[in-house]
């Protein structure tokens, strides 16, 4: 007991250690390491369910694990638009060093059992930081269109944007969803859905154009091209879930959030048809000049092993998106 309370006490500060370390750019080995023995401590301590639930009631552990994550993205960050929202930028040491994985390991082991995801879902102040931090890695590792010579040199940016999507967004995602599938969850199905619509609705109101081109607009240039929505996964699967699953009026979600400003919806599907358009564009050759990089993740991006996590998603919020786009349409003809 004295020493979990001892773990829980330095539990920030072993974030910041790890911060260090990786920005320090001390021995990876010696960085994988301590990794290594903090999540072999951790395992122990959380993958039981009544010791996890315990601290979570007693010492916010679930405050503690998102803000020690948001901490870590926030150093990571970039420019993403004109009007200076920021985005996780996956060529930094910290993403490259993963830095982030034994906490989001705590993570995966916490909400793997239900009865702490019930705590989570029912706890406003977590939803925030969480959404917000999903909200960072919206539109990660955006291409833009290269024309007249070859990319100089490949990275392996894209690896580290799909790493942080799978490990972080999506194996959290279908946790949630899992406890959340049962007849009985239908509240706390909706209260994580409704979370993410609003971080969703506000990330959209402000959001600028992505990453505006240097060069005079003397033709149309085709926009960015990012194969990351991690928030906009979150909403379609958990639309998806309330819908199917608990027979909710998908109308019904979406009046308070996107509903009131047709703009919103669509900006929402212009991002979606973007991406799926791009993932063509690049299979027919339009991004050649972009070397292997952007082919690699639109193959990550469709092939089986990802899909239900990426396109399948992106899809189904595409075909949302043209229900309520088609209605407002024809309201707007028939006030005409």
């Amino acid at each position: 007991e004295e020493f979990i309370q001892s773990y829980l006490n330095h539990y920030t500060r072993i974030a910041s250690t790890v911060l260090l370390s990786a920005r320090a750019r001390i021995s990876p080995e010696w960085s994988l390491q301590m990794n290594n023995r903090i999540v072999h401590i951790s395992v122990q301590l959380f993958s039981g369910e009544e010791l996890a639930l315990r601290v979570i009631k007693q010492r916010n552990l679930h405050h503690l694990l998102v803000h020690c994550l948001l901490n870590m993205l926030t150093c990571c960050r970039t420019r993403l638009d004109d009007r200076s929202n920021m985005v996780l930028s996956c060529d930094g040491i910290l993403i490259q060093n993963n830095v982030f994985w034994p906490f989001v390991s705590d993570l995966s082991n916490l909400v793997s059992h239900k009865s702490i995801v019930d705590i989570l879902v029912e706890d406003a102040d977590f939803l925030n930081a969480w959404t917000k931090l999903i909200r960072y890695m919206q539109f990660m590792n955006c291409f833009t269109m290269k024309e007249g010579n070859h990319i100089e040199y490949e990275t392996m940016t894209f690896y580290h944007a799909f790493t942080m999507e799978v490990e972080i967004s999506s194996a959290t995602m279908w946790n949630f969803w899992k406890h959340c599938r049962l007849p009985s969850e239908r509240t706390h199905c909706l209260l994580y859905t409704k979370a993410c619509l609003s971080t969703l609705a506000d990330l959209l109101n402000g959001l600028g154009r992505l990453i505006s081109p240097t060069v005079p607009e003397t033709r149309p240039t085709r926009s960015a091209l990012s194969l990351h929505l991690p928030l906009m996964r979150h909403v379609s699967c958990f639309i998806h879930l309330s819908t199917m699953q608990h027979g909710v009026n998908v109308r019904q979600l979406l009046v308070d959030y996107l509903l009131p400003k047709p703009r919103l919806l669509r900006r929402f599907m212009e991002h979606l048809v973007n991406i799926l358009l791009g993932c063509h564009e690049v299979l027919i050759g339009y991004w050649i000049r972009n070397g292997q990089s952007v082919r690699q993740s639109v193959s990550h991006y469709m092939q089986s092993q990802f899909c239900y996590s990426f396109i399948d998603l992106d899809i189904f919020a595409l075909q949302v998106n043209q229900i309520f786009i088609s209605f407002i349409i024809s309201v707007y003809l028939s006030i005409l």
